[in-house]
């Protein structure tokens, strides 16, 4: 149906989003490990090395992201709309697909 889109373009669109918010919600949190145990001065050039190996590893065409994505979402096909859940370590993120897009509803801590 034209205005319920699937479960692929459902795990495209996560894929790009993750791939687009990844070197943020990973990387940047090297700048909390604790001082202590860190050299400070390795803080910087730990972030670029994290920030170029997502990247590397998103530009093979996202097919480790995707599977990923595939395997943790769950579809409730309601006709008309879908509701796509998709689980990932500590974050559930859920969406309404309707009229061939998507509208992300809420994204909880798990």
């Amino acid at each position: 149906m034209a205005t319920n889109p699937s479960k692929d373009l459902y795990i495209t669109y996560v894929a790009r989003e993750v791939t687009v918010q990844a070197p943020g919600l990973v990387c940047d949190g090297l700048q909390t490990l604790p001082t202590d145990r860190m050299n400070p001065s390795l803080m910087k050039p730990l972030t670029l090395l994290c920030n170029s190996a997502l990247e590397y590893g998103v530009s093979l065409s996202s097919i480790p992201i995707k599977a990923y994505v595939e395997q943790q979402t769950v579809r409730q096909n309601l006709i008309v709309f879908s509701l796509y859940t998709t689980r990932f370590p500590g974050k559930t993120l859920k969406a309404v697909g309707i009229f061939n897009t998507f509208i992300p509803y809420k994204a909880q801590n798990s």
